[in-house]
């Protein structure tokens, strides 16, 4: 295994426990105290939601500040409790760090923010600006009780053994995706469209890429932070649409998200590179840290030929991926750009698999070897890429694939 592959892996207690840390950074914002501070009545005054020893119980406290929640990275130590408590006011490099991805994803998020809302009418909005859900303090209030109850438990299973880092990242971001999505990470309109899920998710996915650049011993600048996004991309829809009947269609679905979920675990769990930030039928697009040229180039290689092995596989070699690496960026608003340029490149069928860095081209593998009929056969009609008999309708794996369950 590569060398930069394997130094993640390696880290991968490190980075994985700051990210548990950057999802768990902005609690406080779920407590009632939070919309009755920041609402037009400004009740109570005092709170503040990075003070967690004033509100979360004593328990799940000490649960988090245990040896097990501290990381280094580079001689940079900090530890959960300290990103929690220290991310507005705190000093250290890693600490910095945490600050600006909070800071730029509430910049990218906000917007222009116009006025308070009414604590007993704060509303979570659509992105079109429409009522979505009204939040009422004490059902807060209790679906905070229920996470600490679960957390508490959740972190004990890991400070004990029970569990390793890895299943409790998961279950962390199931736990607080279930309850952020019904808090908000800024209650003024018109940025009150934006849950604390959105916001905690979206600030410890650019956290979490940071982190990968410090183990390759990159020292990001924490004034001129910047990401790439790396993309797997593929014709989903053609490959959809290639099913002749309602069971084949639905398996060929259900193989693009299988595809998907194995390219997550892979690239968000046991290569922590980053974060999902996009996906579609078409392609899965992934948080990438912004190393130097050619580590980039190198890493983003490295990344696709495990993600075309995992794509052929899972496809039994029908789906022709090709990837995608972006230019560094300080918003990741150029996810837009990598999309169109996917779009672009996705007309052409079966393309030997290549990275697209920048848009600059590297073929990555060959494109797998075209099956000849042999006498009695002939092409299938369906995948139009296997053998069969003959006699038969359709190749064995189309077959299968149409049979329904």
């Amino acid at each position: 295994m590569n060398n930069l592959i394997q130094t993640i892996i390696d880290k991968k207690k490190d980075i994985l426990t700051g990210e548990i840390g950057a999802l768990l950074h902005d609690i406080g914002k779920c407590h009632p105290y939070f919309i009755g501070k920041n609402s037009i009545e400004n009740t109570p005054t005092n709170f503040d939601h990075t003070n967690i020893d004033e509100f979360l119980g004593k328990e799940l406290i000490n649960l988090i500040k245990d040896e097990k929640f501290k990381l280094k990275i580079n001689n940079n130590e900090t530890d959960v409790y300290k990103i929690i408590t220290e991310h507005h006011k705190g000093n250290g490099y890693i600490i910095e760090l945490i600050k600006s991805c909070d800071r730029l994803d509430s910049a990218d998020d906000k917007g222009i923010v116009r006025r308070k809302q009414s604590m007993g009418n704060t509303i979570i909005s659509s992105p079109f600006g429409f009522p979505k859900e009204k939040i009422d303090p004490n059902c807060l209030q209790k679906k905070l009780d229920d996470l600490q109850s679960n957390l508490t438990d959740l972190f004990q299973n890991y400070i004990t053994g029970n569990i390793d880092i890895t299943c409790l990242r998961k279950s962390v971001v199931n736990n607080l995706k279930t309850t952020f999505s019904h808090a908000l990470g800024e209650t003024r309109i018109p940025a009150n469209d934006v849950t604390l899920w959105d916001h905690s998710h979206s600030t410890a996915s650019l956290f979490k890429s940071v982190l990968c650049s410090m183990t390759l011993g990159e020292n990001p600048d924490v004034k001129n932070l910047q990401w790439r996004i790396l993309g797997f991309c593929w014709d989903g829809i053609g490959f959809i649409n290639k099913g002749k009947k309602i069971a084949d269609i639905l398996r060929r679905n259900d193989i693009i998200e299988e595809i998907k979920e194995k390219l997550q675990n892979k690239f968000e769990n046991e290569i922590p590179i980053g974060n999902v930030i996009y996906e579609d039928n078409n392609g899965i697009y992934f948080t990438f840290p912004a190393l130097d040229d050619s580590e980039s180039k190198e890493l983003a290689i490295e990344c696709a030929e495990i993600g075309l092995k995992i794509i052929r596989e899972k496809s039994d070699n029908e789906i022709w991926p090709f990837f995608t690496l972006s230019k560094p960026s300080r918003s990741l608003t150029i996810l837009a750009e990598e999309l169109k340029f996917a779009s672009q490149k996705r007309c052409f069928p079966k393309m030997t698999a290549m990275i697209f860095i920048e848009g600059l081209e590297e073929i990555i593998s060959e494109s797998p070897e075209m099956l000849i009929p042999e006498e009695g056969e002939d092409i299938c009609p369906v995948c139009r890429l296997r053998t069969k008999p003959v006699k038969n309708e359709k190749c064995k794996v189309c077959e299968d694939r149409q049979k329904a369950d």
